[in-house]
């Protein structure tokens, strides 16, 4: 397994910092973090069970941090900030000559790559853990034509089952849904359980 190195993205006369490891010129991971004005960062845990759970499986993974802007007063202006970022380093990421690329988001980053993968053609998979469905308007899951697997702990008060079950009804059978007992959304404790789903769904896709 290859170390990570720093890298650099540039972006509207700035730039977005991330971890890049090379592992395979097939396929790439793209990990979002929680929302960057609360604290979320990528050394989140979750996001390092992920970059460690598809590291395993010999995926080339990048990690960044989203900017942090100015000033963003609405819902809208701050989805397409952000899905700039993502669109950005995902562009990064497919000019290291990794033909299938997986979004994989966390918490707030579940929110941006849900409305990502919508702009982006001949995605491989969306994973979206935790998404925040009580905060965040998630109806771009039903219009999702790539492969969606989404992880959710069973006490997340912020991605209630009761919203999960709703969720279900309305997606596609393209649409997995992978349970965590006991977890609430912090996943503090969980991340084992984490990088075992992920194994389990990538050895079989991957």
């Amino acid at each position: 397994m290859k170390d990570e190195e720093k890298v650099i993205i540039p972006i509207d006369n700035e730039f977005i910092n991330g971890m890049f490891s090379l592992q395979s010129e097939e396929a790439g991971v793209l990990i979002s973090h929680p929302h960057p004005q609360l604290g979320g960062d990528m050394d989140n845990n979750v996001i390092l069970a992920i970059r460690d759970a598809f590291l395993s499986l010999g995926y080339s993974t990048l990690r960044f941090n989203f900017r942090k802007p100015v000033s963003v007063s609405e819902d809208k202006m701050e989805s397409e900030f952000y899905v700039n970022d993502l669109k950005t380093a995902y562009s990064w990421l497919s000019v290291k000559s990794c033909k299938q690329i997986i979004l994989a988001g966390y918490s707030f980053g579940a929110w941006i790559s849900s409305i990502a993968c919508l702009k982006i053609e001949n995605l491989h998979s969306v994973l979206l853990i935790a998404p925040p469905i009580s905060f965040f308007d998630f109806n771009s899951l039903k219009d999702i034509d790539s492969c969606t697997n989404i992880i959710y702990g069973e006490n997340d008060s912020f991605c209630p089952e009761n919203k999960i079950s709703k969720e279900k009804s309305k997606t596609s059978g393209m649409s997995k849904y992978y349970a965590i007992k006991e977890s609430d959304h912090f996943f503090i404790g969980y991340e084992s359980e984490i990088f075992k789903i992920i194994q389990t769904i990538y050895k079989k896709t991957g």
